[in-house]
């Protein structure tokens, strides 16, 4: 008896190994696709990149034309700075000479309104000047009439009421044939510190024309309020 071996495995073709090995078309695809996007994303952030450099160029130049501009209001500012300091020197110059004009009141006017009010039975003997003082002596018909003048010289614009006082007053002894009592008196006195352009009617009034006429000036140029 006959053995039949029949191997049905040995009658196949071995499949080829480079079907295995093959890269798929979705793969291919997909890297194309992929690469695409990579230069189109590279050349919207090279867009981005020169458009913000552009930007920062021309930021950069205007920067530049404010810096310029600065530095001419700088160099302005500067030469008016100058010029205001150059103003209030000479307003300062100005008021100075101004307030030597108006401070001090001329001495033959306070004189002559001494005079004026000075009455019959009051002789003045003296008047010393110690820079704003006044001392004045003399002698008077009795102690009634040197107080009185007193009052009259309180009374005077040009000296200080607060500072004119009856420092002294002495009866002189009797004469003999003369009825008439004589009180020997001492006033002590001070200017007034109002200034001469406040005092322009009163300075009028005592005929001080030289006085009135350098208050006037100085108003007309606008120094000194009117």
């Amino acid at each position: 008896m006959y053995k039949l071996d029949i191997n049905f495995l040995k009658d196949r073709e071995p499949e080829t190994l480079d079907q295995g090995v093959s890269a798929p078309i979705a793969d291919s695809q997909f890297l194309i696709g992929g690469g695409a996007v990579a230069l189109v994303a590279l050349a919207i952030v090279g867009g981005i990149y020169f458009y913000l450099q552009s930007q920062v160029n021309s930021l950069q130049a205007e920067l530049g034309q404010l810096t310029t501009k600065e530095s001419a209001l700088d160099a302005q500012l500067k030469v008016l700075a100058g010029s205001e300091a150059e103003v209030k020197a000479a307003e300062a110059r100005t008021q100075t000479l101004a307030s030597l004009i108006t401070k001090d009141i001329p001495t033959s006017v306070v004189l002559q309104d001494i005079r004026v009010r000075t009455p019959e039975t009051i002789q003045v003997f003296t008047i010393a000047e110690s820079g704003k003082n006044l001392t004045i002596t003399g002698q008077s018909t009795g102690f009634d009439e040197a107080n009185d003048f007193l009052l009259v010289l309180q009374k005077s614009p040009y000296l200080d009421p607060t500072k004119t006082k009856l420092v002294s007053a002495k009866q002189k002894p009797p004469v003999k044939g003369v009825n008439i009592t004589l009180v020997d008196y001492q006033i002590t006195t001070s200017l007034t510190d109002t200034t001469t352009d406040k005092l322009v009617a009163d300075l009028q009034k005592s005929d001080a024309q030289g006085a009135v006429s350098r208050v006037k000036l100085l108003q007309e140029k606008g120094v000194v309020a009117q």
